[in-house]
């Protein structure tokens, strides 16, 4: 499975931090369902991270 993360924390008025950015996950086809379910999790966490799943094998890029 490849992973690229492109992800930013940038300082909100309030002193905290938030994640930005992109997260591509590619690969095997039977981690595509698990991959997706946990994609979507990391968004409601950090709604201005898109997470983006390929999945077809190991050759998905």
């Amino acid at each position: 499975m490849l992973l690229s993360l492109s992800a930013t924390f940038l300082s909100s008025p309030t002193g905290g931090s938030e994640l930005t950015g992109t997260i591509t996950i590619a690969g095997s086809t039977s981690m595509e369902p698990l991959s997706r379910e946990l994609g979507a999790a990391f968004e409601r966490l950090h709604p201005n991270v898109k997470v983006i799943v390929h999945g077809g094998g190991s050759g998905a890029v």
